[in-house]
């Protein structure tokens, strides 16, 4: 009898955990927040949603934010994606299902390309940083004394 209570405990202990478990797996958005490393040769493809707002921050004041389909006024003027600009990141929104636009950003003098789209499975950030620096020691004489 008191294997059967054991291994009933086991059992009930070992579904519980699983039903637990795949609930908090379920509520993991962290795969919606993303880092990326700027490339002057590879555009970074960015989802956006009609829905929710997508933010990509970046590691200088961005100089300039160029695209033919970006407004920061929707109900003036015509564009794919709403843009709102800081000075180290910017938000987008899509206003349509479907669209898709390049979209420039210029840093330092150097520009990076990134390819908007509107998406369900889309983006909450993109932290866009630069590759690592591999700094190789410096050879030199030793020091007499």
């Amino acid at each position: 009898m008191k294997i059967r209570s054991w291994l009933f405990w086991i059992s009930f202990w070992w579904v519980v955990s699983f039903v637990i478990g795949r609930t908090l797996k379920a509520q993991d958005l962290s795969g919606h927040v993303r880092t990326e490393i700027l490339n002057q040769l590879v555009p970074i493809t960015v989802n956006v949603s009609t829905h929710c707002t997508t933010t990509l921050e970046f590691p200088l004041v961005i100089e300039e934010i160029d695209s033919d389909g970006c407004t920061q006024k929707p109900d003036e003027e015509k564009g794919d994606f709403y843009l709102h600009p800081g000075r180290s990141w910017f938000s987008l929104r899509s206003l349509r299902r479907g669209a898709a636009q390049n979209l420039a950003v210029i840093l330092n003098g150097k520009v990076y390309e990134f390819w908007i789209q509107t998406s369900d499975d889309f983006d909450f950030s993109v932290l866009c940083r630069f590759g690592q620096q591999f700094n190789r020691p410096i050879w030199r004489a030793p020091i007499k004394p």
